[in-house]
């Protein structure tokens, strides 16, 4: 039997819409994954102070995480998200409205 958070994502760069899909599938330990993903501490504690939600907290540190990538024309991929988020174990994840949401748009 497949899981759901077994479901293989597209291995095309994350894109700045897909960004906008996490904040509402992903719980409030998403520094854990933006830490794993190589945003640092540092940066986590700024956006966490200077943005009052998670929603906002989490479009602005993957908005500062793509970024980075971007700068090191080294991609990030919703398989390489989707492999960084399986790896955090404390990290509450909807799987399946994570998963609807990507597949409405292109998994």
């Amino acid at each position: 039997m497949m899981l759901i958070s077994d479901v293989q994502w597209r291995s095309t760069p994350l894109s700045y819409f897909d960004i906008t899909l996490l904040p509402g599938c992903i719980g409030g330990d998403w520094c854990l994954l933006a830490q794993r993903i190589g945003l640092n501490p540092v940066d986590i504690d700024h956006i966490k102070k200077d943005n009052h939600t998670t929603g906002t907290q989490i479009l602005n540190a993957f908005n500062k995480i793509l970024s980075k990538f971007e700068a090191e024309d080294n991609p990030l991929t919703l398989e390489d998200l989707r492999q960084h988020i399986k790896a955090v174990p404390n990290l509450t994840v909807d799987w399946q409205k994570l998963n609807g949401e990507f597949a409405k748009n292109g998994m």
